[in-house]
């Protein structure tokens, strides 16, 4: 119950890094495909009550990530952000440890929401000689998406978070 085959991958990805703007502004995209063989994938498994590791016979994965970073004219203020569009199916049903199959032909992987991406800040300021205050924020979101690999009753809905930090300490 505890062998699985390795997992191969085929296929590529093309993109651009690129500063301008004095090296003010950073942006970056990258668009890839790729084919899995034997995906490993884990299942939580009632009967063992544990986790079973195995593969999944092909999936299909394409998309585009984007990432950007501007050094603001304000001085310490940073603005950045990503994000990525993702379609990632089944190309084949599965076929578990205990011989049944699962058809998850054409369904999306688990973990894997179409659409996710976050935009965020962090501002630093000296305060005297030997500190510095600074502020961030970060807001996040994530498109729905299946959390069980092949089970279709538990799907994680979109949402958005926010985290923000003050910090207090010495500039280095």
């Amino acid at each position: 119950g505890l062998r699985f085959e390795s997992e191969t991958s085929q296929g590529g990805e093309i993109g651009i890094r690129s500063q301008f703007a004095d090296r003010s502004v950073t942006l970056n995209a990258t668009a890839f495909y790729y084919v899995f063989k034997d995906l490993q994938i884990q299942e939580f498994s009632l009967a063992i009550f544990n986790f079973e590791t195995y593969n999944a016979s092909k999936v299909k994965t394409k998309g585009l990530d984007i990432d950007w970073a501007w050094r603001t004219p304000l001085e310490g203020l940073r603005l950045f952000g990503a994000m990525s569009y993702t379609d990632t199916k089944y190309a084949e049903d599965i076929v578990r440890p205990n011989l049944s199959v699962a058809l998850v032909n054409g369904r999306s992987v688990a973990r894997a929401p179409k659409f996710s991406g976050n935009i965020a800040f962090d501002w630093r300021s000296p305060v005297g000689d030997a500190l510095e205050i600074g502020l961030s924020g970060n807001a996040t979101y994530s498109d729905s998406y299946w959390t069980n690999p092949v089970d279709t009753d538990y799907r994680q809905p979109s949402y958005v978070t926010f985290d923000a930090t003050i910090s207090v300490g010495d500039p280095d």
